[in-house]
């Protein structure tokens, strides 16, 4: 089919450019979906360990109120 291997490898490269595009906005939105409802559920997470740590959700939420310039 090719006359040489520079040609084959030509071929592929140019085939690969050509076959990649770029996500659709259904893709895009999927895409963001998923990754918003693995940030909901790390925070969910977040949430019952301070919940079942009052003392230490205490001095987290004492620490933002002084800011986080200080540290």
């Amino acid at each position: 089919m090719f006359e040489d291997e520079n040609q084959a490898v030509e071929a592929t490269a140019g085939r690969a450019l050509m076959d990649h595009r770029p996500p659709t906005v259904s893709e895009k939105l999927l895409n963001e979906r998923k990754e918003l409802e693995l940030r909901l559920e790390a925070v969910n997470q977040l949430i019952t360990q301070l919940d079942a740590n009052p003392e230490t959700k205490d001095i987290i939420d004492k620490l933002a109120q002084l800011g986080h310039r200080m540290y």
